[in-house]
């Protein structure tokens, strides 16, 4: 008996664009979250393939990848959704946060590939994300650094003070 599961997924990582902070502070979020899961499959042997990157110059950051390795896409597809990023303001007397936002799309890949270039793994990332429900629907996680550390995970359950672990790729050891 096969398992039907998926075992491979097409991973987007991108700024919210329904509110941009002075300074592109979407953009920067984005590419720390992008970074979060670049170093969880480096630890856990994974193959991430980047398809696409943005540099982080006059465009937005935008990360495309194929992400291949045991239960890659078991461990990936509970990421899809918001990402916030939550800041106090000043003056709010801790009541009032200023959000950053990215956008995680994850799809689970065709078990046989488009083909061998560059441009086939991206139109076939790009229809399977395409066909994905949209991520702006729900808030995955919201990471908080002041003033105490704390990420909460709305689709798994859980919380802990240590963002410095789930934004260095343990995000999976959690709950």
């Amino acid at each position: 008996v096969q398992n039907s599961e998926p075992r491979d997924s097409f991973l987007l990582v991108e700024p919210a664009i329904d509110t941009t902070p002075a300074g592109g502070g979407n953009s920067r979020f984005a590419e720390r979250i992008a970074g979060m899961y670049k170093e969880w499959a480096r630890v856990r042997k994974m193959d991430l393939r980047v398809l696409e990157e943005s540099d982080s110059g006059e465009e937005p950051y935008r990360l495309l990848a194929a992400v291949s390795g045991y239960g890659a896409h078991r461990f990936l597809a509970p990421e899809h959704g918001l990402h916030v990023f939550e800041t106090p303001e000043e003056g709010q007397d801790g009541k009032g946060f200023q959000r950053e936002k990215a956008r995680v799309r994850v799809a689970a890949q065709p078990d046989e590939p488009a083909g061998n270039r560059l441009d086939d793994w991206i139109r076939q990332a790009g229809d399977a994300l395409g066909a994905a429900e949209p991520s702006d629907a729900t808030v995955g996680r919201r990471y908080r650094e002041q003033p105490s550390p704390l990420v909460r995970d709305g689709v798994k359950g859980w919380r802990t003070g240590r963002i410095d672990r789930v934004l260095g790729g343990d995000f999976d050891l959690f709950g």
